[in-house]
């Protein structure tokens, strides 16, 4: 079937009280596994690109490729950026196609944060796209203070005028969690997800899903988060699934077959995490 926009996946999701896991990829297999184990598990996905992975892909070759698996899939699928980190990137992906688009400009001042995201939202909403924005200061997992220190996390009241100020479609919100492996578990700020849920109407993200314990996810979509990014983990696992075949001699010496026989430990993390948001 055609994309579909993101905001609009999470809306049913929000009707069914669960959350879309969406990941970060870069290439057409790790696009097909995700469109591949979404379609087995009957379930709808998003498909991510981060910005420095469009040093290895352009934009508009990888929006072609989204697109052309997603219309084989009888599944919801949307695409967006991820982590956009200018106005001129937006633009290419804007242009490229994509349905959604996520920015971040959250390591600047609550005002500069809502100028640059106000701006990118209004070119968006112009061509049709939705946008992701982010408040809060969602960090790197090895750095222990990115997430354990609450004086990052996401004010509930200023949320509430961060939707009204940007128009934003959808927020990812700071409340535990950061990107990467985590130095120690991370303990989500459920309380937190209770008052922020209470201050906005559109749909939440939980950034940093990797290492965050299955329990914390499973609360936190409870308590009403529709979106779960997860990046690190699926690159990881891919590359270890190569490492293993290489050191193991499994398959023929070339590269295709090498990434073809990581397809099994892949997917299988994929519906691993697919399947923890619903149920």
């Amino acid at each position: 079937m055609p994309l579909v926009k993101v905001s609009e996946i999470l809306k049913e999701a929000d009707k069914g009280g669960y959350a879309v896991t969406a990941f970060d990829t870069f290439n057409f297999e790790t696009i097909n596994w995700v469109i591949e184990a979404a379609a087995e598990l009957k379930t709808a996905t998003i498909i991510m690109i981060y910005p420095e992975m469009t040093e290895y892909i352009r934009v508009d070759t990888f929006a072609q490729i989204v697109k052309t698996l997603a219309a084989k899939s009888e599944y919801p699928v949307g695409m967006m950026l991820d982590h956009g980190d200018s106005y001129e990137l937006a633009m290419q992906c804007l242009k490229a196609g994509f349905t959604s688009i996520m920015v971040d400009f959250s390591s600047y001042e609550f005002e500069e944060n809502v100028r640059r995201t106000r701006e990118v939202v209004k070119a968006a909403h112009a061509m049709g796209v939705d946008v992701e924005a982010e408040l809060g200061h969602v960090g790197n997992a090895d750095t222990l203070e990115d997430f354990a220190d609450d004086s990052g996390y996401t004010s509930p009241e200023l949320a509430k005028q961060f939707v009204e100020l940007t128009e934003c479609d959808v927020l990812a919100i700071a409340f535990g969690s950061a990107h990467g492996n985590y130095v120690r578990e991370p303990k989500l700020d459920m309380e937190r997800l209770d008052a922020i849920k209470r201050e906005v109407s559109v749909p939440l993200v939980l950034h940093g899903g990797t290492g965050i314990p299955d329990s914390q996810i499973k609360e936190a979509v409870k308590r009403g988060i529709r979106k779960l990014n997860v990046g690190t983990g699926y690159d990881q696992t891919i590359f270890y699934a190569v490492q293993k075949n290489i050191k193991e001699d499994v398959g023929e010496p070339y590269i295709f077959c090498t990434l073809a026989d990581a397809a099994p430990a892949a997917k299988a993390f994929l519906k691993e995490k697919i399947s923890l948001t619903r149920w």
